[in-house]
């Protein structure tokens, strides 16, 4: 690619990604469940009908489970187990052998965010050397968990680029999270907050309307046409999310839903589900011209392998209420992009001209957000938002939010566009990138 400045040994692909199996799709019976990660889908399954709705709210009661096909519900192993298989088998058919994907992997991260499942019958901490048994990866292949968030994800796979910076390695990521309806999952998730936030009473319905209304009264723009605009928006997202059919709402009627808070709708806040993505990484440039030069598919309509060129973070106060810059300034976005295009080796402008980006959504608010860090002024960040260029397949606000592994699902997500992947993005768009390649840009919050 014309922007990587980094020498061959700091050069780092994505050669896979993908989600889990929907639970009607994974193995009922829990003695099998355990074997190795063969069980979990291979070559004979309808892939097209897997990879649809990919993601799943859980089911409220028992009876529910027995009439997905299974006599117990699905643990969070098993969702990280099938997205992780997948993404081997993804890769070994792009090598022409299994046990040569499974043999490359050489270091393996998972995350999530812990206590939202209390009944999940396996601690978060004992997962990575679990998957990596059920796996069957190499005995020596190092096993880290993160845990986190809702960026939790995101971080994993910042960790890996910087791992495979470090050394020639192969990193499988996977990230994943069971949601249950009810209180007690939505008090865990409030937790984010911090702890003087929560004392105070806000959550994060709270914090996501009043960041809007702060970007709104920074910027002059009024109540009426910012409402409008999100109705807007609204639309868009949920229209565009039918061309994504890993997306939990890909399919379903346009609605407005019930007002929520002043901005907010029901429709406009990504909704809670389960699931797990799995990504694999590489520094080794053999692997790469091995999947380049691999036997031929019809899957991906351009090149099989992604570019990794930089990753940034920023950091702030949990405390909305206790920050020393004051909300509209969006200190840890700005910061998040400028740390990003200095490791990239970019100008920090090469963002608005990229392709497309891939930008976390879970409240409209965020996504403004980073669209006005960026540079951009008050209406055309609307208007990206309203199109095609600001997450083009509808965003978490379709696809769902998947605590954990929301940055990881923005990660694959920007792979299969890229990629052209037939399984994800299957319809016939041309997506009109330049020859050299195209620029895209995700964030996680």
């Amino acid at each position: 690619t014309a922007w990587s400045s980094r020498t061959n040994m700091e050069r780092v692909f994505v050669l896979a990604a993908e989600y889990s199996s929907r639970p009607e799709a994974l193995l009922a019976d829990p003695e099998t469940d355990l074997r190795v990660g063969r069980v979990y889908a291979d070559a004979g399954p309808d892939w097209e009908r897997e990879s649809t709705r990919s993601f799943f709210r859980y089911p409220r009661s028992s009876s529910a489970w027995r009439e997905l096909g299974r006599s117990h519900p699905v643990g969070l192993g098993d969702l990280l187990a099938s997205a992780s298989h997948r993404a081997l088998c993804a890769l070994g058919a792009r090598l022409g052998s299994q046990d040569a994907a499974t043999g490359a992997i050489a270091d393996l991260m998972v995350t999530t965010m812990p206590g939202i499942a209390p009944d999940e019958p396996m601690s978060p901490a004992m997962l990575p050397q679990t998957l990596r048994a059920l796996l069957d990866l190499p005995q020596d292949c190092r096993c880290q968990l993160v845990v986190g968030t809702s960026d939790s994800g995101a971080w994993a796979f910042a960790n890996a680029v910087r791992t495979a910076r470090a050394r020639p390695t192969t990193l499988l990521v996977t990230a994943g999270q069971l949601i249950p309806p009810g209180y007690a999952a939505q008090q865990r998730i409030r937790t984010v907050l911090g702890t003087r936030d929560q004392a105070a009473g806000l959550d994060m319905l709270a914090v996501g309307d009043l960041l809007l209304d702060v970007l709104r009264r920074a910027n002059g723009g009024s109540v009426a046409e910012l409402s409008a605009a999100i109705s807007l928006i609204r639309r868009a997202k949920l229209s565009a999310s039918a061309r994504y059919p890993a997306a939990l709402r890909s399919g379903d009627p346009l609605e407005d839903g019930v007002q929520l808070t002043p901005f907010f709708t029901s429709v406009d806040v990504a909704p809670a589900c389960c699931g797990a993505a799995a990504v694999i990484v590489t520094s080794d440039l053999a692997l790469v011209e091995r999947v380049l030069g691999g036997p031929a598919t019809e899957r991906f309509r351009a090149v099989a392998a992604v570019e990794v060129l930089g990753v940034g973070e920023g950091v702030a106060n949990p405390d909305l209420t206790h920050r020393r810059s004051p909300m509209a300034y969006l200190a840890p976005m700005r910061q998040a992009l400028t740390n990003a295009s200095a490791d990239a080796g970019i100008p920090i402008d090469a963002f608005q001209r990229a392709a497309f980006a891939i930008l976390h959504d879970a409240f409209p608010s965020i996504e403004l957000g980073f669209l006005l860090a960026m540079g951009l002024d008050w209406e055309p960040a609307l208007a990206r938002m309203a199109g095609t260029w600001s997450n083009p397949y509808g965003g978490l606000l379709g696809f769902g939010h998947a605590l954990g592994a929301s940055g990881l699902v923005q990660i694959s997500k920007a792979f299969h566009i890229l990629t052209g992947d037939r399984r994800y993005v299957p319809h016939d768009e041309d997506t009109g990138f330049p020859g050299d390649g195209a620029l895209a840009l995700t964030s996680s919050v």
